[in-house]
């Protein structure tokens, strides 16, 4: 990338920096094809599947995992 170019996206960067953090968000993403599998729903308590024999599956802050409701 030429010196000015890169002169230019440290600017952007240095704006981008500066706004406001609105919010955080997790997600679960298909690693193939980039499709958002799931988003934690705090009300959920990041459970998205209510599988049979007890087991959930869910994402939150720390990723993905499976409980069980036992």
């Amino acid at each position: 990338m030429p010196a000015e170019a890169a002169a230019r996206a440290l600017q952007e960067l240095a704006v981008f920096a500066a706004l406001p953090q609105v919010g955080d968000a997790w997600y679960l993403v298909d690693d193939n094809t980039g499709d958002m599998v799931a988003e934690y729903i705090a009300g959920y308590e990041g459970r998205f599947t209510l599988g049979g024999g007890g087991i959930d599956l869910g994402v939150d802050p720390g990723g993905f995992f499976v409980a069980s409701r036992t």
